[in-house]
């Protein structure tokens, strides 16, 4: 279904640029480009891989990413109407990725990728721990245990590497935290710490 789906809708972002794309042929009447099907079919073969590689690299995060940080306040007017463009373009990039966004969801679930269900995923924060607590990285015949045997092990690591938490050594034998999730593990107990020392 999300195939069925996504196809047409990786169609949304090169249509809406043929679009604008005409508008300013006709407004200025330039008159230059070719026929209406022809514009858009060179534009989906530039513009859906550009969106399937953005949407592969921001993880379904594009919208979130780039408001972050963002500030409320305006200098001046000339940012305020500035920013305000850039605002529309981020949702109008965001519209376009829909169809990369359910393409790649129903590649990953064809590949096994994703869709962790809730055991898996606790296996996996598990992991992150034993790994954020060793420091290092661990044998992964070391994180074996009765509790946790391969069948266990091997989806969840597999979940961990899936979401760039963890990666593992060429001899498919270590694994270890990526530094991003360690930084994130930190931050974690920094406010679990924070909030303990404000109990009263």
């Amino acid at each position: 279904m999300k195939l069925l789906i996504g196809v047409p809708m990786c169609l949304i972002g090169p249509f809406f640029l043929t679009l604008i794309a005409f508008s300013f042929d006709i407004r200025f009447r330039t008159r230059t480009l070719p026929s209406f099907f022809t514009v858009f079919v060179l534009l989906c073969l530039v513009v859906i891989p550009m969106l399937m590689w953005l949407e592969r690299r921001s993880r379904g995060k594009f919208l979130e990413d780039s408001l972050a940080g963002e500030d409320s306040r305006y200098s001046s007017y000339g940012e305020y109407e500035l920013r305000s463009t850039g605002f529309v373009w981020t949702l109008y990039t965001e519209i376009a990725l829909l169809g990369p966004r359910l393409l790649w969801s129903a590649f990953d679930w064809w590949q096994g990728r994703s869709g962790a269900d809730s055991p898996i995923r606790g296996i996996a924060a598990e992991l992150a721990l034993e790994l954020f607590e060793a420091g290092e990285g661990r044998q992964i015949a070391e994180l074996i245990r009765p509790d946790r045997p391969t069948s266990a092990l091997f989806p969840a690591l597999k979940y961990l590497i899936w979401r760039e938490w963890a990666d593992i050594s060429a001899k498919r034998d270590r694994v270890w935290l990526c530094t991003p999730a360690k930084q994130k593990i930190e931050a974690m107990f920094v406010r679990i710490r924070r909030a303990a020392s404000l109990d009263p």
